[in-house]
């Protein structure tokens, strides 16, 4: 075995609540949603240039592949800098960095207007809608939210591929003690040192 074995996601045009709830969210099984985005101002209006034009000397913290390493810096940002100066470091430059669970419903709260919340989330939270932005090729390690929360991801510009696990098989992921991160890498998994892999 060299690969882990995975299964794709369904994807659906669209859905009623109540199937939503029957078929997904109750029995917590992830769905893709091809078309729910499809009317946001966002899809037209978020790009790298309105953000530089229009929020550009924001503080951000800004990350890099070290943050999810145990230790004494786990989690940690590596700098601050502006909106306008991280967006030119991950277009222009070869960096690795990303900046994450930026809350735009605390930080930029117009931006709420670029986007529609679905009838099928209705009761689902406005103030937690998060921002996350990386460099071509960035990775996020194994993790599960500390919250254990449901989560509607959208893609704005370009593209990410996620790969999900039932929580049932949390225990096969080798997770850093008192961390939420885990020691497997998906794309080359290494059922030698971590033969818990071949339950998934």
């Amino acid at each position: 075995m060299t690969k882990l074995h995975t299964d794709p996601v369904p994807g659906v045009d669209a859905l009623s609540k109540a199937a939503f709830e029957r078929d997904f969210l109750t029995p917590l099984r992830p769905v893709v949603f091809r078309s729910l985005a499809s009317s946001w101002p966002a899809l037209n209006k978020w790009t790298p240039q309105y953000f530089a034009d229009n929020y550009g000397d924001r503080q951000v913290r800004v990350y890099d592949a070290s943050f999810a390493r145990p230790g004494q810096h786990y989690m940690s940002n590596i700098e601050v800098l502006t909106l306008r100066e991280f967006l030119h470091a991950i277009l222009d430059s070869s960096r690795d960095l990303r900046m994450f669970l930026y809350n735009i419903a605390r930080e930029l709260p117009a931006l709420l207007r670029d986007i529609r919340f679905p009838d099928l989330a209705a009761h689902f939270s406005r103030r937690f809608v998060f921002m996350f932005f990386g460099s071509r090729g960035s990775v996020t390690p194994i993790h599960y939210d500390i919250d254990l929360s449901h989560v509607f991801y959208t893609s704005v510009l370009g593209r990410r591929r996620i790969t999900l696990f039932p929580q049932t098989q949390s225990a096969h992921l080798y997770r850093h003690p008192l961390t939420v991160r885990s020691y497997v890498d998906v794309e080359r998994p290494d059922f030698s040192r971590f033969p818990a892999l071949g339950n998934l």
